[in-house]
């Protein structure tokens, strides 16, 4: 029997069950921590738009959406310069280039989404306060 087997046949249940109870926690602690990072706006903030809150609210959340949107655009316009000063020798798979430009595509995603966002809290700030909404 070769020598890595021996080791998880000596593992008691017990073990086992700590090795699993790890591995959950690890990954929901990762989890939250992602979670945690994609907020945006501030949980006061928040708390007021989603229970249907002025128009000022939803301004101020249009705003932080809107510079939400413009930091990601920059970041991933630099992530596809990068990507493109890149030279066929300096990666000859091109693994490095892709994982540039996917990441890039994954931030111009994220900035549509803020986009999207930016649109409806200022259309719904714009309709609360009796403006009348951008064409």
């Amino acid at each position: 029997m070769c020598r890595p087997l021996r080791f998880f046949n000596r593992m008691t249940r017990t073990s086992w069950a700590a090795v699993i109870v790890l591995c959950v926690s690890l990954n929901s602690t990762l989890i939250s921590c992602s979670t945690a990072a994609d907020r945006v706006l501030p949980v006061p903030l928040e708390d007021r738009v989603t229970s249907d809150g002025h128009g000022d609210d939803h301004m101020a959340a249009a705003a932080l959406y809107q510079q939400e949107a413009q930091q990601l655009d920059a970041k991933a316009q630099k992530y596809a310069e990068e990507a493109a000063a890149i030279k066929p020798l300096e990666d000859t798979k091109g693994f490095r280039r892709n994982a540039l430009l996917r990441t890039a595509q994954n931030l111009r995603e994220k900035a549509r989404e803020m986009h999207q966002l930016y649109a409806e809290h200022a259309m719904k700030a714009e309709t609360m306060t009796g403006m009348h909404p951008r064409q």
